[in-house]
């Protein structure tokens, strides 16, 4: 007769339901209970430092603690439940904690030049992720995007040419769309002011009229007018900041040979001021003629010009303008010994107090005991003068 002896010991770890768990990447903590089960005879292990494994013996749970993941990539171990009366009893289940989700920009500030361009932006993600461009930075696009991996990926956002008139500057963001974090790039444009004018001198007369005066700019532009006599008759835009800024001027009615002003454009925080200045005459007109003459010249000299170095003779005419007005000259015919030698044109306007002149040259015969004649055309106010200048 036999029977089973009352210290036989038979655990019930296989009986018991295990799953494995899993955590997030922060410091966490679950438990799994087991109501009314004896557990003094159970041990529990985990074989990662990042986990912590106990027996709550009064609750009959097993706790699990696990430290924050700083790694970019999903990690686990395994936690063993081992019954010491029974050594080969024992059951083991899996803990697995997600990775760190990470968007990492190289680079938080990028500068363009004021004719656009492309800037590369890199960036290291393990989550997916989308670009946004503010509404207010329609100057801005993206040309490249990606999603996954902690790997180096490009974002390429192309500006377009600054005409906005000033720097500017815009805030993209980089959007975890797992958790809505998100990062922020800054684009900077730069911009080099410049502004030109078609003129900077103007003369009409006594009846006054309407000046136009084209001014290109990359920058917005204010006008200054420095006298009543003056004022805006308008302003034509043509592309981007440039502009035809019509002036009217009144008729002059004083006494006095002339009178001067001056209109600005200008840009204070860019220091620009460019100016037209303004001359007008009265009613009565001047007796040009007499205020028009010419000098004669000879000698021997080397002259170094665009075209090249010359030396040898040369007798030479100056015409010179005496006035207050500007004058159009329009050619000078040289005459040797009565005979025609030639005509010179393409003069142009010779302002008050200016000179034009001409000259006859030999290289190899002294030319300065030789007879020339000089005469000039001029025009002034619609009509056409000469003067005549001789040599011996």
């Amino acid at each position: 007769m036999s029977a089973c002896s009352k210290d036989e010991y038979e655990s019930r770890l296989p009986q018991l339901v295990i799953n494995d768990l899993e955590f997030s990447s922060d410091n966490a903590e679950q438990s799994m209970s087991f109501p009314g089960e004896d557990f003094k005879n159970y041990s529990v292990s985990a074989n990662e430092s990042w986990c912590d494994a106990r027996i709550d013996f009064d609750a009959s749970k097993i706790l699990i603690k696990v430290y924050a993941n700083d790694t970019y990539d999903d990690r686990s171990c395994i936690v063993t439940i081992s019954d010491i009366k029974d050594e080969l009893a024992t059951r083991s289940f899996k803990v697995v904690q997600k990775q760190k989700d990470a968007i990492i920009i190289k680079g938080n500030s990028f500068t363009v030049p004021e004719e656009g361009g492309e800037v590369s932006v890199e960036v290291q993600s393990n989550v997916s992720y989308k670009v946004e461009i503010p509404e207010s930075a329609s100057w801005i696009t993206q040309s490249v995007s990606t999603t996954r991996g902690l790997t180096s990926s490009t974002i390429v956002l192309k500006a377009e040419k600054n005409n906005s008139g000033d720097e500017r500057n815009a805030e993209v963001l980089i959007i975890n769309n797992k958790t809505g974090d998100s990062s922020k790039i800054t684009i900077r444009q730069s911009l080099t002011p410049w502004c030109t004018l078609d003129k900077n001198y103007v003369e009409l007369y006594e009846d006054g009229g309407i000046i136009a005066v084209k001014v290109n700019s990359n920058v917005r532009l204010y006008t200054d007018y420095d006298d009543y006599w003056v004022e805006s008759e308008g302003r034509e835009d043509t592309q981007d900041w440039s502009f035809v800024q019509k002036i009217k001027v009144a008729p002059f009615t004083e006494k006095g040979e002339a009178r001067t002003t001056t209109v600005t454009f200008w840009n204070l925080k860019w220091n620009i001021y460019e100016k037209v200045t303004i001359v007008q005459t009265n009613r009565e007109e001047p007796d040009i003629e007499s205020l028009i003459s010419a000098d004669t010249n000879s000698g021997y000299a080397t002259v170094i010009g665009p075209s090249g170095a010359f030396s040898g003779y040369f007798v030479s005419s100056t015409l010179k303008n005496g006035s207050k007005r500007s004058v159009t000259v329009n050619k000078c015919t040289i005459y040797e010994g009565g005979s025609l030698l030639g005509t010179e044109t393409g003069f142009g306007t010779m302002e008050a107090g200016g000179t034009k002149s001409v000259s006859v040259r030999n290289s190899y015969i002294d030319i300065t005991s030789r007879s020339y004649t000089f005469v000039w055309e001029y025009s002034y106010n619609g009509r056409t003068y000469t003067y005549t200048s001789n040599y011996r």
